[in-house]
């Protein structure tokens, strides 16, 4: 599941300039940054990190403040091995001056462990937050915002550790802080109840997730402009939830106005837009108007095609969503075509272990059990059962599931002494 991040970039101004140089490349770091062009403002933050060193020596808070910005700036375009070395070397200077108590360092502290969350390094991650927390609450108090941003970045760490008991409890104090210091309308409170709604979701409490999203839904409908990707992420999360809900109108709904939005903003030949209508696909496949879904299912594959090539595996996903659709409707000769479409594309990737590969070679072996063609699916069952107890182990229940297939094959063809051992 993707989260959303209680984030906004703080590009921290020191108490005095000392120096026109370094203050006029940061300044113009932060214009840039602010105007959303990145890459002339990664250019000018090392300037300034330059000029910063320069006029102020290697152990100023200056000094830290632009390591600590330029850090922020990779953290924040995915450039994670280099924003790592410098929030390091930001947190070494401010642990001495302004000291370990102080905000700016509690700040530091909280966005590297952000990168930590975004890089799947979780026990580095928890400490760090909770120093993090702990530190502002004792210099911000518990009912200030940078406080609450802690509260979340922290639960939303928890949701990936799966430890859902404690990202609820964390949420919800987060919740009630935003809601009594900035209001409900305040952007911070809606990413909260968004994150809410997240949690509620992967815990399949959807009757406590709905309202959430509803509200947070409303906001985003209500201010336009740029906050036009938070609301298309609503309506895909109202979507998503009333598919798992069962309530295919109303999922069909939010879908087409994340499609109609995805096609004015992104155009229709796009990844973006591919991606909305092939859930819709799989909406309307659900509601069995298989007219609907054959033709999002091969608009999806054209437009992964053009943009994406031939080869890659967004393009076998669709090809083998195409498949399925057809095994469906009893089309085995143009399901079979497609599905081998597709695994020739997943095995394109050196690992042959990937979970696109096995589940496409799985459908084309679940084809060929249908039609009878148990010589055909046999040699991929046996190459299932040994991929999957390479990369899953014995114990997990996708080999089981591989040994039953094979043990079918073996039964329905009267090969009784191969079927037993399987059971």
């Amino acid at each position: 599941m993707k989260l959303v991040s209680l984030f906004f970039i703080s590009l921290i101004f020191p108490v005095a300039l000392h120096a026109q140089s370094w203050n006029q490349l940061n300044t113009q770091f932060i214009e840039l940054w602010n105007n959303e062009d990145f890459d002339k403002a990664i250019t000018v933050g090392e300037k300034a990190k330059l000029a910063a060193k320069k006029e102020f020596g290697a152990a100023h808070q200056t000094y830290a403040l632009s390591l600590y910005n330029l850090a922020t700036a990779y953290l924040e375009t995915g450039e994670y091995k280099k924003a790592e070395p410098l929030f390091i070397q930001a947190k070494a200077i401010q642990q001495k001056t302004p000291g370990e108590k102080h905000p700016d360092y509690a700040a530091t502290l909280n966005d590297l462990a952000r990168l930590y969350t975004e890089t799947k390094q979780y026990a580095k991650a928890e400490p760090l937050y909770l120093q993090a927390k702990q530190i502002r609450g004792a210099a911000l108090g518990e009912n200030h915002p940078d406080y609450s941003t802690t509260l979340n970045d922290l639960a939303t760490l928890y949701v990936e550790m799966k430890q859902y008991i404690k990202a609820e409890s964390l949420y919800l104090l987060s919740k009630q802080i935003t809601e009594k210091t900035t209001g409900v309308s305040d952007p911070e409170y809606i990413t909260t109840i968004s994150n809410l709604a997240l949690l509620y979701e992967d815990m399949n409490m959807y009757e406590k997730a709905e309202p959430l999203y509803i509200e947070a839904n409303k906001f985003y409908q209500q201010h336009p402009g740029e906050n036009d990707a938070d609301y298309d992420a609503s309506l895909d999360g109202l979507a998503s939830l009333y598919d798992k809900m069962g309530q295919y109108a109303k999922a069909e709904e939010y879908y087409l106005l994340s499609a109609a939005i995805n096609k004015k903003q992104a155009g229709e030949i796009s990844a973006a837009y591919a991606k909305v209508i092939n859930r819709l696909a799989l909406i309307y496949t659900a509601m069995a108007e298989y007219d609907k879904a054959e033709q999002l299912y091969l608009q999806v594959a054209a437009i992964r095609k053009t943009v994406l090539g031939d080869g890659h595996p967004d393009y076998g996903t669709a090809l083998n969503n195409l498949a399925s659709h057809y095994l469906d409707l009893g089309l085995y000769e143009k399901a079979e075509s497609y599905y081998l479409q597709a695994i020739d594309i997943a095995g394109q990737n050196p690992d042959k272990s990937n979970t696109d590969y096995l589940s496409f070679v799985n459908n084309v072996a679940m084809l060929y059990m249908k039609k009878g063609k148990y010589d055909m699916a046999e040699p991929l069952l046996i190459k299932l059962k040994e991929a999957k107890k390479n990369v899953f182990g014995e114990n997990h229940p996708s080999y089981a599931v591989s040994l039953s297939n094979l043990a079918t094959v073996y039964f329905t063809t009267g090969r009784y002494e191969k079927m037993i051992p399987l059971y």
